[in-house]
Parts: C-alpha cells; sequence; structure tokens
C-alpha cells in the first residue's frame, strides 16, 4: 500500500509539474482615479468607456478631465506608466483639432490603440496610434475618400485592431449606404458594401464589423434583403465576402 501510495503521489507531483506551476493570484492594482492627475496634465473627472486590456497588462481608455488644457483624452499603458495618445483640444492628423472621442477603443498586444474622435469643423474620423509622440495616424476621415468610391459620411461605428495594426470599421458613405473596411491605414480594402452581392445569395442591407483576426479576416453581421434570409453572420477577406 505505501508503495502504491507513493506512486500516485508522484504521479500527481509529475503532472502538476508537467502543467506548470500555477499562476499567483494578482491583486488588484490602480491604474487611474478620479481626482488624481493624468498623465497629460489636470485630474481625471471620469471614465467615458469601458477599458480595453491586452496580454502585457496594458489598458486602454478615455477618461474626461478637468484642471488642465484638455477636457479629455485616450490613453494606454501599464500600471503606474499610463501615457496619452490623443487629448482635446491636440492636432489631429490630416488638419482640425480633437473635440471628443466615441466610447469603445480597441487595443492590440502592442499597445496600440484605434479610436473614434470628432474634430473641429463639425467632422469626425477613426485613428490609430500608441503613446509614442507623432505615431497617431488618420485611418478614415469624414468626407476622405472611400475604397468603395464616394466618400466617407458622418457615421463611424468603433473600429477593431489586429496585432499587426490592421483596422476593420463599419462607417455610413456620403449618401448614407452602410459599409465595412478593413486593412492598414492606407491600404484599406472592401468587406461589404450596401446593395452589393452576400454569400447566402439577396444584397447586404447593412453592415457591422463584430471581429478581426491576427490573418486580416473578418466577422461580420448583415442584414440582407432581396433573397431568402434577412440577416446572417459572415466570415472572410476583404474583397472576398
Amino acid at each position: 500500500m505505501r508503495r502504491k501510495t507513493w506512486f500516485v503521489a508522484g504521479l500527481v507531483a509529475g503532472l502538476v509539474g508537467w502543467a506548470g506551476p500555477r499562476p499567483a493570484a494578482a491583486q488588484p492594482v490602480r491604474v487611474a482615479l478620479t481626482g488624481t492627475a493624468a498623465p497629460a496634465g489636470g485630474n481625471y473627472t471620469g471614465f467615458t468607456s469601458d477599458p480595453v486590456l491586452n496580454a502585457s497588462g496594458q489598458v486602454g481608455y478615455i477618461a474626461s478631465l478637468t484642471s488642465g488644457t484638455a477636457t479629455s483624452g485616450v490613453f494606454v499603458g501599464a500600471a503606474g506608466a499610463v501615457q496619452s495618445v490623443a487629448l482635446q483640444g491636440g492636432s489631429a492628423p490630416g488638419g482640425g483639432t480633437y473635440t471628443s472621442f466615441t466610447p469603445l477603443p480597441s487595443l492590440n498586444a502592442t499597445g496600440q490603440v484605434a479610436f473614434t474622435a470628432s474634430l473641429s469643423g463639425s467632422s469626425r474620423g477613426i485613428f490609430t496610434g500608441t503613446s509614442t509622440p507623432g505615431s497617431v495616424v488618420a485611418v478614415a476621415r469624414q468626407g476622405g475618400a472611400a475604397p468603395s468610391g464616394g466618400s466617407y459620411g458622418t457615421n463611424f461605428f468603433p473600429p477593431v485592431l489586429n496585432g499587426s495594426g490592421q483596422v476593420a470599421f463599419s462607417p455610413s458613405l456620403s449618401g448614407g449606404s452602410s459599409c465595412t473596411f478593413a486593412g492598414l491605414p492606407g491600404s484599406l480594402q472592401v468587406v461589404a458594401v450596401q446593395g452589393t452581392s452576400a454569400p447566402a445569395g439577396g444584397n447586404y442591407a447593412f453592415t457591422g464589423v463584430s471581429a478581426l483576426n491576427s490573418f486580416g479576416r473578418v466577422a461580420i453581421v448583415a442584414t440582407l434583403t432581396g433573397g431568402s434570409s434577412s440577416g446572417g453572420l459572415f466570415v472572410g477577406s476583404p474583397m472576398a465576402l
């Protein structure tokens, strides 16, 4: 019996060792608190979006500010090392200044953030960047040329971002059409456009991006018209859906 007990104990120990040690429970740490200093100056007064978190422990979030030069900003970083990505009143790529930021940014493993912002001159756009000064670039701006032809309209739904820096998002076009695009800034491609054929038959009536993987494949939810189904979920690469 003793020999069998030692055998079982040794087997269990071996399995535990093979699986690796159980990670220690992490204690909560403070990232930001209202009433405390923000990296960009002034103090936090609130948090206007759910935070996003990557595997390195970096957090991306949008916060409102007071007692400084900006009233809101996009921030990213690990606890104790948070920096600003974009600030209200700061210059936006392509001209104008940021006036506010829309909830639900996206964060990838490298600490790059994709976010939607309202701009001076009653304009809007989607941008990506890190906390490194000068890193923010425009992905799409209201009035700019869209990959499908025509120009971007006023609506930009929250973008999603993968580890390669590719972005997928669903804007409106100047004529009111719904569409989804994906790719790197400067080389976006069409995923789906209202009025074009859907794989299930019929045509897309409305599309919204749901997910983007590391290979650039996009998952979209769409309403359909002119076919046997009124809606569907589709996955594919740009130009192939």
